[in-house]
């Protein structure tokens, strides 16, 4: 009864509730509006920059600003057309209402979208696009026929050194289509020259010059959207001479004295650029015309090549008081085609006599026989020292006028030429006046003959030099050196002439003090003859040593340039290395990633070696340098291509290959 009566009551106070009207809710009030109204927010952000394009490799920084209400956080979510899906959290700025979010280095079109609070941005797409770059260049190049040489293939090259006349097809490979490709001439608004693009490979460009003259060029590409290269990459064009051939003399390396019976071993060395025809040596007695030896043919270029041979004077019939001269000389291939002569110094032999001479003088007359014996030695070894004096004047004209002929061995003369011509007459003339006062002081009948021979070659020597300045032509050079040296010898006759001790008739006595006196004199001139000589040949040994000194500190500097380069391919060898164990021992993909811009920022350090290289290996193929670093300079076009092939082997990946060739190089 009494649970029937308490079911009853429930249901009467349900029907009462039912029956009461519901009262009016406040719409400004929300319970627990911070977990069933955020739910329902809809958050209103600006994305950018949204759709848009970017360079390959580069980064995009997407940024999500909100308008009033900003979520609590902020994620950026991109994927590949591979599928491969990355997040990114996207850090707030502050108090501001933006979140940043950085896609690293883009290599292909992504699409992304931003997500906050359970809410996602539509999604919008990167494409990606390259400016139009070079990827490599090489050069074919084919030499002219002179140089013997056989046409040759330089791969990723910027610099190029060949002779003039070398013809250069220029190969440019590029990473895009383009609508045109330029090689723009340094300092130069003209348009520069066109490259066409290779019928069987769209992505060559090339083009086909002769090298004449040292250029530079940057090359200019255009892609087929208008986009230009960032940075036209450099390249250089270093034109060599064909250099004449270089003779160096060993022994002597000085005027000598010889008896008329006596060999004389001359040796010198001779070297060229292409290679050599001919070597040889001419010599020349008491100013006749010079005879050519040939000693060696057909010589090999980038090569020193030794030559001999024994001067054996008594063969040559030479006399006492006789000049004997001689040179050696080469013979290349000119530019023209035409063979061509290269002389080295001139030197001198003097043939002595056997002994000394002393003799009573075979003139005169009585008076003069009487006169004192001191006095006459005394005139007389001063006659002999003017002589002396006079002859080493004439050598200094004759090394002058050897100096030109050597010069100018092209078919016009050079621009120094007819202010050369006018010294070497106007010396030529002045020793000529000092003998017209010399001859007043001689009263030997011989030694008059002899100056009257003396200024009859001078005269002619100085006609020869007239002819040469006023024809403008070298030739008449050839004949003026002729009686020059005649003149010379006959300096060195006078000179042995007034050495001749005349004498009166004297006691035994008398003539043996006079003598000794005479001996020690003439002793004392020789020394000071000597020094004269020295003098001489000091001047030549100190061009020779400045010359020395100069080629010893660009070896120095080539040497510390040598030494830095192994360094850094030594320390980049060690990274490399380093990486390659790094990426075997990588487990994810961000690691691989990572290690992957390490080998790319190696790869570009083995390019600047590679750039550094041929650098240095234009330095050592200037003239100055390439006789002396000739063997170096193929050493290090070996270590050229192997600097090339780790460089090659970077951009590929090949790691390994990389290291094996670096440590080659």
């Amino acid at each position: 009864t009494a649970a029937a009566a308490g079911l009853l009551g429930l249901t009467l106070g349900g029907i009462s509730l039912l029956s009461i009207s519901r009262p009016a809710v406040d719409p400004s009030v929300h319970l627990f509006d911070d977990v069933a109204v955020r739910n329902s927010l809809e958050y209103r952000a600006t994305i950018q920059p949204g759709n848009t394009e970017i360079e390959r490799g580069t980064s995009l920084l997407v940024l999500a600003q909100f308008e009033r209400d900003v979520p609590s956080n902020a994620t950026l979510t991109f994927s590949t057309s591979a599928g491969v899906e990355r997040t990114v959290a996207m850090t707030k700025s502050l108090d501001d209402p933006v979140f940043a979010g950085r896609m690293s280095q883009v290599n292909e079109p992504v699409k992304y979208k931003v997500a906050f609070d359970e809410q996602n941005s539509e999604e919008f797409i990167v494409t990606v696009f390259d400016f139009p770059a070079m990827v490599r260049s090489d050069a074919l190049l084919v030499f002219p026929t002179f140089t013997q040489m056989s046409e040759k293939t330089l791969q990723d090259v910027r610099r190029i050194s060949a002779v003039v006349g070398t013809t250069a097809t220029l190969k440019f490979y590029v990473n895009k289509p383009l609508t045109t490709a330029t090689l723009a001439k340094e300092g130069d608004d003209a348009d520069g020259i066109k490259l066409t693009q290779n019928s069987a490979d769209p992505l060559l460009w090339e083009t086909t010059l002769t090298i004449d003259e040292s250029e530079k060029f940057s090359l200019k590409l255009v892609d087929e959207q208008g986009r230009a290269n960032k940075s036209p990459p450099g390249f250089a064009i270093n034109a060599l001479l064909n250099q004449p051939p270089n003779i160096k003399l060993v022994e002597p390396v000085r005027d000598v004295q010889v008896s008329a019976i006596e060999e004389v071993n001359l040796h010198a060395t001779a070297w060229d650029d292409f290679g050599l025809e001919r070597i040889g040596v001419s010599y020349s007695i008491g100013g006749e015309p010079a005879d050519d030896l040939v000693l060696a043919d057909a010589k090999q270029g980038k090569q020193t090549h030794p030559v001999t041979h024994l001067m054996a004077l008594e063969q040559l019939h030479a006399e006492p008081d006789q000049l004997v001269s001689w040179h050696f000389w080469a013979e290349d291939i000119g530019p023209d085609g035409q063979l061509r002569r290269t002389a080295s110094d001139m030197f001198f032999a003097e043939v002595r006599r056997f002994e000394e001479i002393y003799r009573q003088a075979q003139g005169g007359d009585q008076q003069q026989q009487q006169q004192d014996p001191q006095q006459q030695d005394q005139q007389g070894g001063q006659n002999a020292e003017r002589a002396m004096e006079l002859a080493e004047l004439q050598k200094e004209i004759i090394n002058a006028t050897w100096r030109v002929i050597r010069r100018e061995t092209g078919t016009r003369p050079t621009t120094p030429f007819q202010s050369d011509l006018d010294l070497l007459i106007e010396s030529q003339t002045s020793a000529t006046t000092q003998v017209d006062e010399f001859v007043q002081q001689l009263q030997d009948p011989l030694s008059q003959a002899f100056a009257e021979q003396l200024k009859t070659q001078m005269a002619e020597a100085i006609s020869a030099l007239n002819e040469a300045k006023n024809s403008d032509a070298a030739r008449p050079l050839n004949q003026a050196i002729r009686h020059e040296q005649a003149a010379y010898q006959t300096l060195l006759k006078m000179r042995a002439r007034e050495y001749q001790v005349q004498r009166a008739n004297a006691s035994q006595s008398q003539q043996q003090q006079q003598n000794s006196q005479s001996r020690q004199q003439r002793q004392m001139q020789q020394m000071n003859l000597q020094d004269q000589s020295n003098r001489y040949e000091q001047e030549r040994l100190a061009q020779d040593q400045q010359k020395q000194t100069e080629e010893q500190r660009e070896n120095r500097q080539v040497l510390s340039r040598l030494r830095e380069l192994s360094q850094r391919q030594n320390d980049l060898n060690k990274r490399i290395v380093e990486l390659q164990s790094a990426l075997d021992e990588a487990k994810s993909e961000q690691e691989k990633d990572e290690i992957d811009k390490q080998l790319k920022r190696l790869q570009e350090e083995q390019q600047q070696i590679l750039r550094d290289t041929d650098e240095l290996q234009e330095r050592m193929q200037q003239p100055g340098n390439e006789e002396s670093m000739s063997e170096q300079a193929q050493q290090l076009e070996q270590a050229r291509q192997n600097v090339q092939q780790s460089a090659e082997a970077l951009q590929e990946g090949q790691v390994s290959r990389a290291a094996t060739e670096g440590t080659r190089a």
